[in-house]
Parts: structure tokens; sequence; C-alpha cells
């Protein structure tokens, strides 16, 4: 293997190019493409689904089942509009509404009105959709309710991806854009939730109660991602993205008085934001699986949410299995040492 050449992650042989996101050989990438695109269903040769894939041979090829299970755990993915068509050709069932509904805006000076009724109904009526079709991907085996996450929120972040020379950083925010910021983001939230079967599984009473008390947490820990993503890893960064085209400096360089009104009131907020959340996502420098997994136990997480006794009861039991279930499978797919895997969830849960 010549220096220029590095090892593809799939298969293991020498490679000098990047395919769908990941590091591998040209095989191994059309092979995913043709199995993708045409949904393909395999068969572990052996029936472990552990099958060897750095020796070919002319009498017996590597198992394309184990194949396509690698390529996915790897992260190799198809565009994300590509993925979005592709579900949406699977099936007669009514897929979630992906139309951004403008609701009527009028903004007169600090005074603005808005009716959020329409956006509202609009999103508890996605998240009641049967959407059990889409979340069931015919390519031989079945994601986790990790992975399903990670592949929700990996189309979530792309299909609104930031282009870091448009972004304007301004202590101005703008009403109308901020609004209609959120008004897409709770949308396009309403179909990382229902991407993943747990969610669909739950009684269509209890989808919104649980969402309501998701989002706005998630929100904050998306902001802090992106922000990273586009800022980087220094500390004393304290820019912060608002939307996906405006920002805000909120530290003291940026000119705001330190005596004002304002500063006082805030200052103490954002301090503890930044120290709790921030600055600890930037020390532990989170993969996508990562963030994937703070997410889902966000979602999961119901203290503070309100239900009738019985529901509140038969939810929480929901609640502790879903996480149960997700710890287990996050545990037999790390690679890690126990200790320093255990060492991790406790520095991911800490934030």
């Amino acid at each position: 293997m010549s220096s220029d050449e590095e090892i593809c992650l799939i298969c293991e042989h020498p490679t000098r190019s990047l395919h769908f996101q990941v590091n591998c050989c040209r095989a191994c990438a059309s092979f995913f493409r043709r199995s993708i695109k045409a949904k393909l269903v395999y068969h572990c040769q052996r029936g472990t689904g552990r099958c060897d894939l750095t020796s070919r041979g002319k009498s017996k090829p590597i198992c394309r089942y184990c194949r396509l299970k690698k390529c996915i755990n790897m992260g190799m993915r198809i565009d994300a509009d590509t993925e979005v068509n592709l579900a949406s050709n699977s099936t007669s069932r009514a897929p979630v509404n992906q139309a951004v509904t403008i609701m009527p805006l009028s903004v007169d000076g600090p005074n603005f009105k808005y009716n959020p009724t329409p956006l509202l109904t609009l999103v508890k009526e996605n998240l009641t959709k049967d959407t059990r079709s889409f979340t069931k991907r015919s390519i031989g085996f079945e994601l986790s309710p990790l992975q399903q996450m990670c592949q929700q929120l990996t189309l979530f972040l792309n299909q609104k991806a930031i282009n870091p020379s448009s972004i304007i950083i301004s202590p101005d925010i703008n009403v109308t854009d901020n609004i209609r910021f959120h008004e897409d983001f709770l949308q396009r939230l309403a179909r990382v939730v229902t991407g993943t079967e747990d969610f669909v599984k739950i009684d269509n009473h209890q989808k919104f109660n649980v969402f309501r008390h998701f989002w706005a947490t998630f929100l904050c820990l998306e902001r802090a991602y992106q922000s990273i993503t586009i800022f980087g890893q220094e500390t004393t960064d304290m820019r912060f993205m608002i939307t996906n085209t405006q920002g805000i400096d909120l530290g003291p360089i940026y000119g705001i008085p330190q005596d004002s009104e304002v500063c006082k009131l805030y200052q103490p907020l954002v301090d503890r934001f930044f120290a709790h959340l921030i600055n600890p996502m930037r020390e532990l420098k989170l993969t996508m699986f990562e963030f994937s997994f703070l997410a889902s136990q966000l979602l999961w997480s119901l203290i503070g949410t309100f239900f009738v006794k019985t529901d509140h009861v038969r939810l929480c039991k929901t609640r502790n299995f879903r996480r149960k279930r997700l710890n287990s499978k996050n545990t037999r797919n790390s690679k890690r040492s126990f200790g320093a895997k255990f060492v991790r969830y406790a520095q991911l849960l800490h934030v």
C-alpha cells in the first residue's frame, strides 16, 4: 500500500477515495448504492451476522448481509433527499406532511401578533400519523433504536445544512425570521420522532405530551451542537447560532455594556448555559452517534410531564423499557473497553 492510500473501513482493502461520507473503496461504495436503491434483502451466509469481510475468494464472495450491515454501521448514507424519496415511494400510506405552512404574522415595533394554533394542529396531526411502514427499511436487518435516531437526525441536519458563508453575527434578532425558523424546526422534528419505531408505537393521545416535553430541550442541544460545529471547540468563543443564518456573540468582547440591565438579567443564564452545556460538549467532542444518544435520552426522559395518573404510570414504564433497550443496544454495539465505555456514558449523561 502506497503512502497516499488508506484502508477501506468496510473490507480493509487499500483505497484513495471517500464515498458516502465514509472512507471506503469503490467496490463497497457501488455495492452500498446498488443495495439501497434496489432495496435488496440479504441473508447472512453463516447465520451469525459476524462474517469476515477482509478476505475475498473466487469460490465464495464475502457475505453481502454483513457487508451492508457494516456499511450502515460505519455511517454510510445516500443523499438525504434520495432517502426521503425512497421512503415515500415504498408505501401507499400518507407520509408526514413535509410542507412548511406559513402562519399569519404581523409585527408592529416591539409588538407582534401571531396565532400558533394552526401550527400546533399540524404538528399534532403529523405526530399521530401511522408511519410504521416508513420506519421499516427493507435492507435485511432491523436498525436498533439508537441507529434509527441517528439516521433520522442525520437527515434532519442535512436537510437544512448551515452555510457558514451566509451567517450574520448580530445582537439584533429578527422576530419574523426567528418565528419562521421555529415553525420549520418543529415540523422537521416531528418527522424525526415519527421516524423512530418506539415513538410510533405509543398511544396517539400521549405523543404530543412526549413531543412537547422533548422539543424545547432538544432545541438547546441541537443549537449548541450546531454552534460548536460551525464556530469550533475554543471554550472562550461565545458565539451561538440563533437560526441557521443568524448568530449572536454573547461574550463581553462584543461591546454590550456590562452594567446594563439587560446584561445583568441575562448574563447569569448565559454563563450557566455555556458552563453546563456548550463547553462540556466541546470537551467531549461529540460524534453524531453520541449526539443521537443524548437526543434519545431526552426523548424518553419524562420527568416534569403532566398526564393523568394511569397514563403517567404506563408511559413511565414504557419510558424505562425504551431507555433500557436503547442502552443495551448501545452497549453491545460499542467497541470500547467496558471501563472506558462506562466513563464515556457518564460524561455524556452529565451534559
